[in-house]
């Protein structure tokens, strides 16, 4: 924050963890400035098409302002729409779930709150200005130290209240909020830059992947009609194998998942495939090792063999299976182990990935309680077969090229959590006084009033 001045004079707040405040501010409760508090609805009536607009949780968007966009209706009685109520300047803060959340209500449609939600109103303060004071991390560090339950922690209005607020003179407040406005807008629309950057990086890393595994890396060479329509064009001396042949091994893990104990062999599952690799987790279920030894009559998952998510929304990951200890799988998993003479698994891991098979994989899907693809569905899809060295060939180029895509993401990555965590010093320090941004030139779009 070196590009700011501070204030010319300061005092000392009185509060230990925040220290000096511009000499000509206050700090004091926010109970202080707190006309009226009030604990939301309760409704478990069905959402309906038409009504009266209800505010959730879900409702709060990041920069901490309420959105009416996506709020479901309820239907109430006059009176109970009266008392509940929104009017433009209200704050709703989250009771529990994501503490600290909280949203300010501007240009209100007509609507009332949800009973997890505690409406604050308040006087003597710029509401702009409290939506970036709400938002700095003393306020929110403060107020988890003050909340209240086991497990699940709850806030209480009393909490809020309870906080520290530092107040500047109001028409102070106004220029910080105005101030805070430009700069965040900023900010923001680099971040965005950026966010779209890993999008269209995310893009390239696919195409690539599926280029190379159904088109070779060698441009030159002739193209023959594999004869498959979601293949399209291959390399003319590559061949065309149903991948249940590619396969010594190709079955799904335990469709009657053993007792669990609190000591024993891990049974894992598809949540077990994380960034593209299978590891272990601190949560993993776990069986008796005489269960274990039950299923593994039936096979046993290798180091080296695949697992692919065949059950639920993440269906189509897959990940090679390394050194790990002995372990065994449920059903959402099916192993592919490779015949080595045939396949290399690491080209058959970027076949899977590539765009065209995780297609194919979606547009063969059947329908229980979730989303499946039976084995006899997997094993008769068609796959592509260069031969060895030229799996390896194209592993080597994928492995190389998307190294390098990885390493760029990693750094538009470090590039957007520095953006936001300058956001973050940035509000704090100018709604704590550490800054003084008040000679700060504002386009007028940013001015009120």
């Amino acid at each position: 924050m070196g590009r700011y001045p501070k204030y010319p004079e300061y005092k000392d707040s009185g509060v230990e963890w925040l220290g000096e405040i511009p000499k000509h501010w206050e700090a004091k409760q926010v109970k202080r400035i707190t006309r009226y508090h009030k604990q939301g609805y309760y409704t478990n009536q069905d959402y309906l098409d038409e009504g009266i607009k209800l505010a959730r949780i879900t409702d709060i968007d990041d920069s901490g302002k309420v959105s009416f966009e996506n709020m479901p209706f309820v239907e109430l009685t006059d009176s109970e729409v009266e008392a509940f109520r929104l009017k433009d300047g209200d704050f709703l803060f989250a009771r529990s779930g994501t503490i600290g959340r909280f949203g300010l209500v501007r240009n209100p449609e007509k609507s009332i709150f949800a009973s997890y939600l505690i409406l604050f109103r308040f006087r003597e303060a710029d509401p702009e200005f409290l939506r970036f004071y709400f938002s700095c991390l003393y306020f929110k560090e403060s107020l988890k130290k003050t909340l209240h339950g086991g497990a699940n922690k709850n806030v209480h209005a009393e909490n809020i209240k309870e906080q520290i607020l530092i107040c500047p003179p109001e028409r102070e407040q106004r220029s910080l909020a105005q101030f805070l406005d430009y700069k965040t807008a900023q900010i923001d629309a680099l971040i965005a830059k950026k966010e779209e950057l890993l999008e269209r990086l995310a893009e390239k890393r696919t195409a690539l992947i599926s280029e190379a595994v159904t088109k070779g890396i060698d441009r030159t060479v002739p193209m023959k009609d594999s004869g498959i329509e979601w293949l399209g064009e291959i390399p003319a001396h590559w061949s065309i194998i149903r991948l249940k042949h590619l396969c010594s091994l190709l079955r799904d893990g335990t469709h009657l998942p053993p007792p669990r104990v609190s000591d024993g062999i891990p049974l894992l599952s598809v949540r077990n495939i994380v960034n593209g690799e299978f590891i272990n987790l601190e949560d993993d279920s776990l069986i008796s090792e005489e269960s274990f030894e039950e299923l593994n009559k039936s096979f046993c998952v290798q180091k080296g063999d695949l697992l692919l998510a065949i059950v639920g929304a993440t269906l189509g990951k897959v990940a090679l299976v390394k050194e790990m200890p002995p372990f065994a799988i449920q059903r959402s998993l099916a192993v592919l182990r490779m015949k080595p003479e045939k396949m290399y698994a690491k080209f058959m891991i970027y076949f899977i990935r590539s765009s065209r098979f995780q297609k194919l994989l979606w547009s063969n899907i059947g329908y229980s309680a979730q989303p499946g693809i039976y084995l006899g569905t997997l094993g008769n899809f068609h796959s592509i077969l260069p031969s060895l060295d030229e799996q390896i060939e194209i592993v080597n180029y994928i492995n190389q090229a998307v190294r390098q895509l990885d390493d760029f993401k990693k750094k538009v990555e470090i590039a957007i959590e520095t953006l936001k965590e300058y956001r973050t010093a940035l509000i704090t320090n100018a709604v704590t006084g550490k800054i003084d941004v008040r000679q700060v030139e504002i386009p007028d779009s940013y001015t009120q009033g």
